[in-house]
Order: structure tokens, then sequence, then C-alpha cells
């Protein structure tokens, strides 16, 4: 991916979202309110530093923003998994409750 789309995803202009902004939600998403280890294991960072980024200390870069992205991406086969465990689950407690 270029840095165009790191940006504005189609090559438009940037969203309004602030980049800290955008990792802290993709990052609540991915892994609850515990995530600011397991992003910056995802994206090679070292924790100290990547704390220091998203508090504003030291600047996030653009393929930060990238490698976030992506991190997102791959998760979501697992989160898809998880969803349809805990749809299951509920489908089984449902119908134990209607007997």
């Amino acid at each position: 991916m270029s840095e165009r789309e790191t940006i504005g995803g189609n090559g438009g202009p940037p969203l309004d979202e602030a980049p800290a902004d955008m990792i802290r939600r993709l990052g609540t998403l991915m892994y609850g309110p515990k995530w600011i280890p397991e992003v910056a294991s995802d994206v090679g960072e070292a924790e100290r530093h990547f704390r220091r980024k998203i508090a504003g200390t030291s600047p996030i870069t653009p393929r930060l923003v990238l490698n976030v992205r992506q991190a997102a991406k791959r998760q979501i086969p697992r989160l898809r998994r998880q969803a349809e465990a805990i749809l299951a689950r509920a489908a089984s407690l449902e119908a134990e409750l209607q007997e």
C-alpha cells in the first residue's frame, strides 16, 4: 500500500479522525480495554514507544497507521470465529431456556 492509501483509503482527503484516535478505536475493537501491548506487538513496536506515540509525545508515522490497519485486517477472521462461537452459545442457551 502506498502512503496515499494510509490516509484516505482511496486516495481521497484524510479522514476527520486523528491517527491516534483511529489506532485507539481499532485497538479497542480488536483486543478490548487492554489493547496497547497487543497492537504494539502486532505492528512490531516496543510497547513503551508505542504508548508515547498514542499519547502524542512521539509522532505517529504514516507507516504506523498502515501497519495498524493491516493488523486489524489480519484480525478479522479471528473476530468472526469468536462472534460465531458466541452466537452458537447464545442459541444453545436460548433453546435450553425454552424447554
